[in-house]
């Protein structure tokens, strides 16, 4: 029953700051968002949000028909969630840890994917794209791109994960690499800056270092 309090009037307090929030969009939290903040410009827009371990997270959207979904027995923690323009796509799937990352999907109909298992630390920074156009010949030459990561991938401190990469089930990515784009292969190790394949064939587990 306190559960189900706290949660309503954290819908209250949150996300009905701006009165025609929810008349323009749709917001699901089954959770309870310690320290969370919600804040939606636009319309036609969908929040949802499953029951999990949260602490400290904000999720902005500026646009409209934009899609922010996080899958059941999550555990984040420091966590933002930027989406600017429109028919944007963030999902976390189930069962994710993160320790720290700012997410920002932006540019044109671009996607931020991290599947189910994935283990991500603190410091991690994803961005769909560069911010700003830049032109050649009168036309757009760097286009957002989308940032898919697979299930059970482990990603370590500090990492910048950019447009355009896809990580492959099962890789693990060192600290402080800097991942620039492109596709990289299943059960590997990546280091660098930028990054590479180091290994090839490997597992992880969530088990301490023996």
């Amino acid at each position: 029953m306190y559960r189900k309090l706290l949660i309503l009037l954290q819908k209250y307090w949150i996300v009905k700051k701006a009165l025609g929030t929810l008349k323009k969009n749709t917001i699901l939290i089954d959770s309870s968002l310690r320290g969370g903040r919600v804040r939606v410009n636009g319309k036609n827009n969908d929040i949802s949000i499953a029951e999990g371990n949260y602490k400290r997270i904000k999720i902005g959207i500026d646009g409209d028909n934009n899609r922010v979904i996080v899958s059941k027995e999550t555990y984040m923690r420091n966590v933002e969630i930027i989406v600017q323009g429109d028919n944007h796509l963030v999902e976390i799937g189930d069962g994710v840890e993160i320790g720290g990352a700012n997410i920002v999907c932006c540019g044109a109909k671009s996607k931020i994917i991290i599947g189910e298992g994935s283990l991500l630390a603190s410091g991690i920074d994803m961005k769909s794209c560069d911010g700003h156009s830049i032109y050649q010949d009168g036309k757009v030459i760097n286009n957002s791109r989308d940032i898919i990561i697979e299930k059970h991938t482990w990603i370590a401190q500090d990492v910048t994960i950019l447009k355009g990469v896809i990580l492959k089930s099962g890789s693990v990515v060192g600290m402080r690499s800097l991942l620039t784009s492109g596709e990289f292969e299943a059960d590997s190790i990546i280091a660098g800056f930028p990054a590479r394949v180091l290994k090839k064939g490997i597992q992880w587990g969530k088990e301490r270092t023996i």
